[in-house]
């Protein structure tokens, strides 16, 4: 039996699925908490561009794994960022999670 499938039998999420959820709610909070703590990482791109008509995020320093990823996870689910509440967030997060689990 593969890992994979083991995985999903005993309904553990792969590593890949925590760090997509962990990054979609940890961008959400960055765009939509004024004060989280982690509100540096990633910026709006420039309101001239295309991403920033579509409220896209970049990070602010590429080296930084965790800005990468949320910036990536941000950027990816549109459900996401319409989302208002945490409660939300953390379903279309999860949501999207779940979807990374068969890339």
């Amino acid at each position: 039996m593969r890992t994979a499938d083991l995985l999903h039998r005993a309904g553990i999420p792969t590593i890949i699925e925590i760090v997509v959820r962990q990054s979609g709610m940890a961008a959400w909070k960055t765009v939509n908490l004024p004060y989280y703590s982690l509100s540096d990482m990633i910026c709006t791109s420039d309101s001239r561009t295309r991403s920033g008509t579509s409220d896209l995020k970049c990070p602010y320093s590429v080296g930084c794994a965790s800005a990468v990823n949320m910036a990536k996870t941000w950027n990816s689910s549109p459900e996401l960022r319409q989302a208002t509440t945490l409660l939300e967030a953390r379903r279309a997060a999860t949501r999207l999670a779940r979807i990374s689990r068969h890339l």
